[in-house]
């Protein structure tokens, strides 16, 4: 077993039927959660202490990047936009990138995401259909753009496989079926720049 590097977990987002990790990212999170129900009685160790039951589960994801007006390898703050404005749930997905990477080339100036861009682990990770709920742009002056993109997922968080497992594997196909559904919480290291 082994720790994951954050750089390698992204989200995937549909832009022409195709799940797209988002350009330029620094970092990705995703959080799920549960609400409960207060059963609590004096019954409860005289009455000292909560009880609880489980309630609705919930989830989203988010993503920080630097801004861009077009990607050539990936989605780009434009087709977020356009998803946003649609006001349509769209499929994503939680994913380490399964293309093979030469980290001493990644950690020069020259290293660029691969062409046609990074491709998502199919058979294990997090999905789900989800609405963009806020796109936030900062425009510092003398600084680079950035932008966070936010997610509410809509009904169940779906598991592939082992949900977040080290594979190499080929694109996702949407039309596959899902497993049972498990969720977890999972966020990542903002990327090194």
């Amino acid at each position: 077993m082994a720790t994951l590097n954050g750089s390698d977990l992204m989200v995937f987002v549909t832009v022409g039927g195709k799940l797209k990790s988002i350009a330029y990212a620094t970092s990705h999170q995703m959080n799920v959660n549960m609400n409960t129900k207060d059963t609590s009685t004096k019954d409860n160790g005289n009455g000292m202490w909560e009880n609880a039951e489980a309630g609705l589960m919930s989830w989203d994801m988010s993503s920080n990047n630097l801004m861009s007006d077009s990607a050539e390898n990936g989605a780009s703050a434009n087709d977020l936009m356009e998803i946003f404005l649609s006001r349509t749930p769209v499929e994503i997905a939680f994913s380490l990138q399964t293309n093979n990477i030469d980290y001493t080339k990644k950690l020069a100036d020259v290293f660029e995401a691969p062409e046609g861009g990074w491709t998502c682990d199919a058979t294990n990770q997090y999905h789900g259909k989800a609405l963009i709920t806020s796109l936030n742009v900062t425009a510092d002056n003398g600084e680079k753009a950035t932008y966070t993109v936010s997610f509410k997922g809509c009904g169940n968080l779906q598991k592939m496989g082992k949900g977040i497992e080290k594979a190499a594997t080929a694109p996702m196909n949407l039309a596959q079926g899902s497993k049972a559904v498990e969720t977890a919480t999972v966020e990542t290291a903002t990327a090194k720049k």
